[in-house]
């Protein structure tokens, strides 16, 4: 090999000084961006794991529908303010019944606005007893029962369960003359 002069030796020595000072920027701004962007997804995660913890602190719903027809209506609310003792809905429904999930649904509505409501399905095929004890006529039947007094309402609507709720809420019996 041939030595090099002076001024070779200085071009390949600035040549590798500016792959180096190239490299080092480069290196530097990927470091940037990636600490971006994990600061990034640290924040989102960091929103959800926050909104998920409201969520789990106090529930809500929202009935976008246009007549609210999955909402109950302010007169089941006000009634349900009333129950401040235990209420417990029975419902009898078989098994496989389609009109179970609806039923449940109602039910969920009511358990909602009062955390004193409870609800609960009885298979009147599988236990007759039980139906029959508790005044079991048709299915979809519900039987309310509140502070010893007890009502049945024929079907697992709103307005069915909201007029038995009115009835067992009422402390003094109608005379009948």
């Amino acid at each position: 090999l041939l030595p090099l002069s002076h001024q070779e030796t200085v071009g390949i020595s600035t040549l590798e000084s500016l792959a180096v000072s190239w490299r080092d920027r480069f290196q530097k701004r990927r470091v940037l961006y990636g600490a971006g962007s994990v600061a990034s997804v640290l924040l989102v995660l960091g929103i959800l794991v926050l909104a998920g913890l409201l969520a789990n602190w106090r529930p809500m719903r929202w009935d976008t529908t246009f007549e609210q027809a999955q909402s109950l209506s302010p007169v089941s609310k006000a009634l349900l303010k009333e129950v401040t003792q235990p209420l417990t809905l029975t419902v009898f429904l078989a098994e496989g019944a389609g009109e179970r999930q609806g039923a449940k649904e109602v039910l969920q509505l009511y358990k909602y606005h009062n955390p004193q409501v409870s609800y609960r399905f009885v298979d009147p095929e599988r236990e007759p007893l039980q139906a029959q004890q508790a005044g079991y006529r048709f299915a979809g039947n519900v039987l309310l029962d509140y502070q010893g007094r007890r009502q049945m309402a024929d079907q697992t609507d709103e307005n069915a369960i909201t007029n038995a709720l009115r009835k067992v809420l009422k402390k003094e019996r109608q005379k009948v003359y």
